[in-house]
């Protein structure tokens, strides 16, 4: 019987490649004798996973846009629910996500022109109408006659 001498592997004498570790037997001792201690070879049992740089969440992005561009109050709308749904999709990331910040512009950007957007229509309507008072005044001081 060989044993190798770089694993301690038990072999047969009609094997020229030790079955465990790879290592061919005629670089080793003669047979019958058996190899002297060595240090096992331990491999790390664990290793860390290679680096990957966390990528910007794109509902954080889009969310920003559409709060920014506001297409008809409606951009402001989606563009808060994208920025919910993207801050909690970076959240549940544990890392692999980022854009929280970008998210949450685009919350507060869309809830600021809907803020404003409800102030500015009854200021606008009340002007409309104001200026369709006057309007209407003017016009039958005019039609009097003159003189």
């Amino acid at each position: 019987m060989r044993y190798c001498t770089k694993c301690g592997c038990g072999c047969g004498d009609d094997v020229a490649y030790c079955p465990k570790c790879g290592s061919l037997f005629s670089e080793q001792q003669p047979n019958n004798q058996q190899p002297g201690y060595q240090q096992p070879n331990f491999q790390q049992a664990y290793q860390q996973p290679p680096y990957m740089a966390a990528k910007t969440n794109g509902m954080a992005i889009a969310s920003l846009v559409l709060s920014i561009v506001n297409l008809c109050g409606i951009g402001c709308i989606v563009g808060i629910v994208l920025g919910f749904v993207a801050r909690s999709q970076i959240k549940n990331s544990y890392g692999a996500q980022k854009g929280d910040g970008l998210a949450l512009a685009g919350i507060i950007i869309g809830f600021v022109l809907i803020g404003i957007f409800i102030i500015t229509i009854p200021i606008i309507v009340a002007d409309v109408s104001l200026f369709n008072t006057f309007n209407h005044t003017a016009n039958e001081l005019n039609s009097y006659p003159v003189g």
